[in-house]
């Protein structure tokens, strides 16, 4: 009795010293010896922020281990013989980052021992053995007797699986299923290799440390392995539930216990151990850890190490029912690819709650649903917990279980980043593209309970430009910079043979080759890729020739035609632009063009008629090429090289060029934006969501110059501007029409519409005109009277939705093929079309240069290419083509 009151006064007297050689050490330099080197690639980088998060001197620990890491110049031996020195003994080693868990060979107490080894020079840090727990519910009785009924997927129980339309998932089945190119890390408790929805999933390469060998099979806990099902549960087979992807590897490391075991199982995961430890061959791009606790700085070293390999990690925020954020979500504020995860519960018929176990603070990114399993608010029989795979540990079988818990919540993030990957984002924009695309939940925009809200799959998937960039040096690459100045992701392929590379998961593909030749293989690859519908631009003059040469170029659309530099001067429909600028000073001179990329042209092509025009300087083949009705666009510019746009007013110009291509793009204001105008300086849009508003936006920025309450009944679908007043629609019942004096948008009057349905609305300057969204024409109105006095069809197949008036033409933004149509408003024949940047076009407006779309799909606005652009094009030396599909 005497020892142990013994030993808890040392344990209280030594934390007090410990908080005291803490306070110390931020009076001391950066490079005091209780201070950890910052990890590389970490923000803040400095040591000493570290240090100020302080430790939970309640936390559970390891009794009798401390985790020491030493200084570079400290060898295995020495290491061993400064452990022997301290009375302790070297039990297990992470090589990699020289971190040892060492045993205390006395009674001293932890606390103690890690004050001691904090004083020693030769180390960076030491602290205790820390433990983390899991975050969600691994109940006694987990039988699970739910009656099956097959639905689509063909997973029998998946419309138990509430949470997943919640997140509009089934929308984002339709777009991405994923790919086998993205594996997901589940660090947890291990998962069951023998269930049968989830052993085709699982990849051989895991490993467990806690028992130390290869095998990372749950032994007793199912924790993991109902996360894993979330993630990942074979889908569509005809069995049990549905995960998040349907296709791909995860990888199970059993490493959910003390932080020396989190320690490997993190940089195990992301690639990051070497021999002797034990080597990952494929590294995770996502990592989800449905546990946590305190802080230490061994387990956020290992975070930093992740972040800085470029890994999403995926955290839940804990069950303390609104305590603090646990680590290692709370590092969000400090990392940007920790995602850390709030959830939600399921509140049948109304919006999402906090759930109410689940942790609060401003560390929170966004929700997902985790489920509670103390109510049944459906009324079908089951408890409102998140359905997945489970294993029966009393009776040896594989199950399904409802469980309740943040650590519910993080896998369906963790899924839905993987096939987000698998779509080629740029793991640098993955966090903001799922906060930017949540739905708003609780206060507006960010809070404390919810983060910027709960997940929307199909959102997130539409926001990702599907952009692939091949080229032989992207380090150099000019255009690399400039998808990065316009903040577009894309995947990276730097190669020079590519015929290989699976072009699917791609819309767009650039081909910046930097003077690489690429081959017949090659180029039908690519002339495959954009006669299915997809988005091919083409850079180096290498690419062409292999072109004319090696493939059939019918596949493209592309003739070529031999014109001297003398047709050009002479050609009325050609004019050379920007005399000025250093793209056209030696104009005008003959030049190989294929080969010299000294001289340049610009030629602007006036006649909206011609077909297409041809440059040639010197016998070689050249091409410049327009072709009316099919989208097919092909420009040419100056090599990718950096050194050739090494010109200010060059760059800008290949910048513009793939800005326009590829379109700019903003967050909207609304949550379900829909109509749009422009009134000569500003957007307009409505939102049709909650709050219903109409937003004035600043077309440069985004942000809303001013907001305006929705003054009809029920459903804002349209809006124009007739150079004095605003017009808007509202969808409900047959519908109306109102005309609002734009300084307040105050109802100036109002008439029913000619049809029911009115969405969008254009106006030519005399007429408004209405998109009738399900039963198709767009109508003509005489705004004095409300009558329609004429209509045109909408383009077979389309479901009319976004509308506007420009040249002479109307444009049509159709949802149910996302495609724009340019039209003969006398006729209503298609003239042109082009894919729309999303798949809800919902409202267009022309700012006299450009076409803005709306999406409320991606709930975004979109700047598409110069409307103008097939009477208008700009030309520059070297080829881009660009075909535009549907893909």
């Amino acid at each position: 009795m005497n020892v142990q009151k013994g030993a808890c006064r040392c344990r209280t007297s030594w934390k007090a010293i410990y908080r005291l050689l803490l306070a110390v050490f931020f009076l001391l330099p950066s490079t005091t010896v209780f201070a950890a080197d910052a990890p590389q690639g970490a923000t803040p980088s400095s040591p000493q922020s570290k240090q100020d998060i302080p430790y939970d001197f309640n936390a559970p620990y390891v009794p009798g281990e401390v985790l020491v890491k030493f200084r570079a110049d400290v060898d295995r031996a020495m290491a061993t013989d400064m452990a022997r020195d301290h009375n302790c003994t070297v039990q297990q080693s992470i090589h990699t980052i020289r971190l040892h868990r060492l045993k205390i060979n006395d009674q001293r107490d932890v606390w103690e021992v890690v004050a001691e080894f904090a004083a020693d020079p030769s180390v960076e840090y030491a602290e205790p053995n820390f433990i983390d727990v899991p975050v969600g519910d691994v109940p006694d009785d987990q039988s699970n007797p739910l009656d099956t009924e097959t639905v689509i997927p063909s997973d029998p129980m998946y419309n138990d699986q509430w949470h997943y339309p919640l997140i509009n998932m089934p929308d984002a089945w339709n777009l991405r299923v994923g790919g086998t190119g993205v594996i997901a890390a589940v660090v947890d408790t291990g998962v069951r290799f023998d269930h049968p929805d989830l052993t085709s999933r699982l990849s051989g390469n895991g490993y467990d440390f806690l028992d130390l060998d290869s095998d990372p099979t749950d032994p007793d806990n199912g924790h993991g392995t109902h996360v894993a099902g979330t993630v990942g549960a074979t889908t569509n087979n005809g069995t049990g539930v549905a995960g998040m992807t349907w296709n791909g590897l995860i990888l199970p490391v059993r490493a959910l216990g003390d932080h020396f075991q989190m320690a490997q199982g993190f940089r195990y995961a992301c690639g990051l151990l070497t021999a002797p430890d034990p080597v990952n061959p494929t590294p995770a791009g996502v990592l989800n850890y449905s546990g946590g606790g305190t802080h230490s700085l061994t387990k956020e070293e290992g975070v930093a190490a992740c972040n800085a390999a470029g890994v999403i990690m995926v955290c839940a925020a804990g069950n303390e029912y609104c305590g603090s954020v646990i680590y290692p979500a709370a590092y969000s504020t400090t990392y940007d690819k920790v995602i850390a995860v709030a959830a939600t519960d399921y509140n049948f018929g109304g919006d999402p709650q906090r759930a109410p176990y689940s942790n609060c603070g401003t560390e929170l990114n966004v929700a997902a649903p985790g489920g509670n399993t103390s109510v049944d608010s459906d009324g079908d029989g089951n408890v409102d917990g998140i359905l997945s795979t489970y294993w029966n540990y009393t009776t040896s079988t594989a199950g399904y279980a409802f469980w309740q818990g943040t650590s519910m919540a993080a896998p369906h993030v963790t899924g839905l980043v993987a096939l987000m990957l698998q779509q080629g984002v740029n793991p640098d924009s993955v966090r903001s593209i799922l906060q930017n695309t949540a739905t708003d939940l609780g206060a507006a925009g960010f809070d404390t309970q919810f983060g910027h809200g709960l997940i929307n799959a199909r959102a997130a998937l539409d926001a990702v430009p599907r952009i692939a960039l091949i080229s032989t040096n992207i380090t150099t690459n000019s255009v690399d910079k400039a998808l990065n100045e316009l903040g577009r992701v894309y995947a990276k392929f730097s190669t020079s043979d590519f015929d290989s590379i699976d072009l699917s998961p791609y819309h767009t593909v650039i081909v910046a080759m930097d003077g690489g030749n690429a081959d017949a293989a090659d180029i039908q690859h690519l002339a495959n890729f954009a006669n299915g519908g997809g988005n091919l631009i083409m850079l180096g003059g290498s690419s062409l020739s292999t072109f004319a040469t090696a493939v059939d170029t019918s596949l493209l659309d592309i003739d070529t035609v031999n014109y001297t530099w003398a047709t050009v001067a002479g050609n009325p429909d050609l004019e050379i632009t920007a005399p000025d600028h250093q793209l056209a000073q030696d104009l005008p001179r003959t030049y190989d063009f294929i080969n010299n990329y000294a001289s340049y042209y610009m030629i602007r092509l006036q006649d909206t008629a011609a077909e297409e025009v041809a440059v040639n300087g010197d016998g070689e083949t050249a091409l410049l090429k327009k072709k009316l009705g099919n989208g097919t666009l092909t420009w040419f510019i100056n090599s990718p090289y950096t050194s050739y746009w090494a010109d200010g007013g060059d760059y800008a110009v290949l910048k513009q060029i793939i800005e326009n291509a590829l379109g700019v793009s903003f967050a909207s204001p609304s949550t379900q934006p829909r109509g749009l105008t422009w009134d000569g300086t500003h957007l307009w849009n409505v939102d049709s969501g909650l709050p219903k508003a109409y937003y004035k936006i600043d077309p440069a920025t985004g942000s809303v110059v001013d907001g305006f309450n929705y003054p009809g009944s029920s459903f804002p679908l349209g809006i124009t501007f007739d150079g004095t007043n605003i017009w808007s629609t509202d969808w409900t019942g047959n519908g109306t029409i109102y005309k609002h004096n734009p300084a307040d948008m105050s109802v100036i009057s109002s008439f029913p519409s000619p049809r029911a349905y009115p969405a969008d609305l254009a106006w030519d300057g005399t007429y408004l005109w209405a998109a009738i969204l399900q039963t198709g024409p767009i109508i003509k109105i005489n705004p004095a009277t409300g009558a329609e006095v004429g209509f045109i069809p909408a383009p077979p197949g389309s479901r009319p939705f976004g509308l506007t008036y420009a040249h002479g033409y109307l444009y049509v933004g159709d949802d149910n093929t996302d495609t724009i149509f340019k039209l003969n408003p006398g006729s209503g024949a298609v003239l042109d079309s082009w894919p729309a940047p999303g798949p809800y076009p919902a409202g267009l407006a022309f700012d006299g240069t450009n076409l803005w779309v709306s999406d409320w799909s991606s709930q975004r606005i979109y700047r598409m290419m110069e409307i103008k652009k097939k009477s208008n094009i700009l030309f520059l030396a070297l080829p881009i083509i660009i075909q535009q599909g549907s893909k």
